[in-house]
C-alpha cells in the first residue's frame, strides 16, 4: 500500500481476512525490532517503513467498504503522470 488515491476498500471477506493477517504479521515484526538505541541505520529504516505500513493497514481496515482509503493521496494509477524533465 503506497497511499494511492485510487485504493478502494472492498467488502470481500477474503480480502478483509488477508489485510488483518498482514497487519498481524507486520505488528509481530515491529515487536521484534531492536530498541531505538540499539538499532542500526538499516534496522531503523526498516522499522520506520513497518510503522508506516501498519498505520496504512489500520486506516484500510477502518475505512467503510466502497470508500477510498486515501482520497487525498497521490495518483499512483496514472501511467501518464507528469515527470520532471532535465537536460542533465
Amino acid at each position: 500500500m503506497n497511499g494511492c488515491s485510487h485504493l478502494l476498500r472492498t467488502a470481500d471477506a477474503k480480502t478483509i481476512a488477508n489485510n488483518r493477517t498482514l497487519l498481524a504479521r507486520y505488528q509481530d515484526l515491529l515487536a521484534q525490532c531492536p530498541s531505538a538505541a540499539a538499532e542500526t541505520p538499516v534496522q531503523r529504516s526498516w522499522r520506520l517503513k513497518l510503522e508506516v505500513d501498519v498505520a496504512r493497514l489500520h486506516r484500510l481496515i477502518a475505512t467503510a467498504p466502497g470508500q477510498f482509503v486515501f482520497p487525498d493521496g497521490e495518483d499512483h494509477a496514472s501511467t501518464y503522470a507528469h515527470q520532471p524533465v532535465s537536460l542533465l
